[in-house]
Order: C-alpha cells, then sequence, then structure tokens
C-alpha cells in the first residue's frame, strides 16, 4: 500500500523514505506498547525501559517532536490496543497501524498549513 509521503526537510535525509517502513515502525511500535501494557497489567512496572520507536517514526513522517506530539502518539496507540483486545479477531495490528499512520500523515498536514499561515501572517505584518 502506497499512501505517498513528501520526503521530510530535514538534510540528514538522502533517500526516499517508503511507507512500508513507516508502517512497520509503527507496527513495531503497536507490538511493544501492548507488551508493556501486559506487563503492567500482571504488576510489572516496565517504565524505565527504553523501547521507543517514536522519534524515528516522527521523524520520518516529518512530524516536529515535542511532548504534545509524544501524548498524543501514546495516546493513539493506547486506544489501538484497547480496540485490539476488544476486538480479537476482526481487528489486526495491520488495520491499527494504518490507522495511526493517517492520523500521524493528517497531524503533519495540520503542522504544515499553521506553518504556512504563520509565515503568511509574518510576511503580511512587515
Amino acid at each position: 500500500m502506497k499512501l505517498h509521503l513528501k520526503r521530510p526537510q530535514y538534510p540528514f535525509f538522502r533517500m526516499e523514505v517508503e511507507e512500508d517502513l513507516i508502517l512497520c515502525l509503527i507496527q513495531k511500535q503497536l507490538n511493544i506498547h501492548w507488551f508493556l501494557s501486559d506487563l503492567e497489567n500482571v504488576g510489572f512496572d516496565p517504565s524505565g525501559w527504553p523501547i521507543s520507536l517514536e522519534s524515528a517514526i516522527f521523524a520520518l513522517v516529518g512530524i516536529r517532536p515535542d511532548d504534545d506530539a509524544y501524548n498524543w502518539f501514546l495516546d493513539m496507540l493506547t486506544d489501538q490496543v484497547k480496540k485490539l483486545e476488544e476486538s480479537k479477531t476482526e481487528y489486526s495490528t495491520s488495520e491499527a497501524s494504518i490507522t495511526i499512520f493517517q492520523a500521524l500523515k493528517g497531524r503533519r498536514e495540520q503542522q504544515d498549513k499553521e506553518k504556512a499561515a504563520k509565515l503568511a501572517s509574518l510576511s503580511h505584518d512587515k
């Protein structure tokens, strides 16, 4: 499945980024989140474990990482894990990953619009 993201505008990216890689990373992070949730349910505290792919996912999608973005992404993962647990066989991690990816893409597009509007207002102020 190709959703055609534009390449992020960071200088350290020199190659085309495939959406399949992003979906794979999201699916891995979803599985990690689900596993850590299961550990918490049996009384184990995995809070100090540095198992996180969010920064890589944000960079590949082109989202500026800040506390709001991380909290939003964590909420998305939690919601999708709940949906997976409730549906048993009717909803897969692939579908959940696509849902998260589309939300990330929408968030990036919203950030792009806000940035363009801010730049336009700054140019009108001059």
